[in-house]
């Protein structure tokens, strides 16, 4: 925790800085992985119409994950003799949103034990807002007023009430990390609130962000009364 502090004599003012850092857990997760299909279905129809995809539907079902979080992102034809076919062979981009980080877990390993379905990253999502931000918030002000408190004592001064407070929140940015191997990489790079892990053979899944929380708080103060 940091904190700064100035004092505006010609409005009786008294302004401190006060920052602090705390661990923010994901909310939820997208993975993504591609799946090679005996035959070409576009869009969403996929979902139903091709065999290994809506197998692997019915697999992540039982998982804990809707058919709703199940989506083709993109879906690339293998061609034989120039010719485009039903019974062309295709490859399915897919993204696989998990609510619930508890059940990550589970949904790599439906992927992972699925053939013809390779893994090749996550997108860990955060709140907008840490859950514990109205306390934090209440926590830094109360030290900004301690702080204030002693910067008015030592110019024989008292703090009289809170004039005006702002908070600003800062998330660190996991990086993306790229897949070696020539492997896949999304189209879209990770939406605002997300960064994007690769998934390697025997790498840990970092997903805790730092977070950092500034609150400004200016306060009021007057001289102390003589005895």
């Amino acid at each position: 925790m940091s904190d700064a502090a100035t004092r505006n004599d010609l409005r009786g003012l008294v302004t401190v800085t006060v920052e602090d850092e705390r661990d923010l857990p994901p909310s939820g997760a997208d993975v993504r992985a591609r799946v090679t299909g005996a035959s070409m279905v576009s869009g969403g129809a996929a979902l139903k119409s091709a065999r290994e995809i809506a197998g692997l539907v019915h697999a992540l079902a039982a998982g804990g994950v809707a058919s709703e979080d199940v989506h083709v992102e993109g879906v690339s034809a293998q061609v034989q003799g120039g010719l485009l076919t039903k019974s062309s062979s295709a490859t399915y981009d897919l993204r696989v949103r998990v609510p619930d980080p508890s059940k990550l877990s589970a949904v790599l390993g439906v992927l992972a034990s699925t053939p013809s379905t390779s893994l090749h990253g996550v997108e860990w999502r955060y709140p907008a807002q840490p859950p514990f931000a109205d306390a934090w918030t209440s926590e830094l002000a109360g030290t900004a007023r301690a702080r204030a408190a002693k910067i008015a004592e030592t110019l024989g001064e008292r703090v009289t009430r809170l004039r005006g407070l702002e908070e600003s929140f800062d998330p660190s940015r996991a990086p993306t990390l790229p897949i070696g191997g020539g492997g896949y990489i999304p189209q879209q790079s990770a939406p605002r609130g997300a960064s994007f892990q690769a998934i390697e053979t025997g790498a840990e899944l970092t997903h805790v962000r730092r977070v950092r929380l500034r609150v400004t708080a200016t306060f009021e103060v007057e001289p102390i009364p003589a005895a």
